[in-house]
């Protein structure tokens, strides 16, 4: 799937660049927590580009990053700094109410990259009695779900408030090499849960 990725979405900006529909910007930021092998909130920044297919219904790619603590794993992971970029293709239905505000609820897939880096005191553990340990965490798959309302600041601008549920399982691999005699061995981390709920303020700029 990540070789497919950038075709993806050279079509998808082919598409909202030469569409009749409408296209929109979005910048967002807030917080991303995660329930089950990372630990504690972090903040979250992204952004989307969207094409409007209807007055009520869009297809947004959208794209954001944050960095969490993790805990050593019964699964094997040890304890480190994880970045996620999750890129999902989401379509958005709203939902005007009252005078001029509308809900939305959002679903989507993409893709999800993924980066470690094994906690400097724990790598210094190995290091001591002649080891050297790496572990990696694999890219995959991302399904993200979302709600959440827009209010309107202008004729072309909307104020944007929402949560969004992106799950992101995957696998990952380990290395120990042995410093003084040269061998090495390793292994797969399998079933790595990194499933995010993050709450996020922003805009979105209407171009046409």
């Amino acid at each position: 799937m990540n070789k497919h990725l950038p075709i993806a979405a050279a079509m998808f900006l082919s598409l909202a660049l030469s569409a009749s529909a409408g296209i929109h910007l979005a910048l967002f930021g807030g917080y991303a927590a995660t329930p089950g092998k990372a630990s504690g909130e972090a903040p979250v920044f992204g952004a989307g580009l969207g094409i409007d297919l209807t007055p009520t219904l869009s297809l947004d790619l959208t794209a954001g990053r944050w960095v969490l603590s993790v805990r050593s794993t019964s699964d094997g992971l040890s304890r480190g700094r994880l970045t996620e970029i999750p890129v999902t293709l989401d379509l958005r239905a709203r939902f005007p109410f009252g005078r001029d505000l509308a809900a939305y609820v959002s679903g989507g897939l993409g893709y999800a990259f993924h980066g470690f880096a094994l906690d400097g005191e724990v790598a210094e553990g190995w290091r001591k009695p002649g080891f050297e340990v790496s572990e990696r965490v694999d890219h995959g798959l991302a399904i993200q779900i979302g709600t959440g309302l827009t209010v309107p600041l202008g004729p072309a601008v909307d104020f944007d408030l929402g949560a969004r549920y992106t799950i992101l399982r995957t696998k990952g691999s380990w290395i120990m090499a042995d410093l003084v005699g040269g061998q090495s061995l390793g292994g797969t981390i399998d079933k790595l849960d990194f499933d995010a709920l993050s709450v996020v303020a922003g805009f979105r700029v209407a171009f046409r």
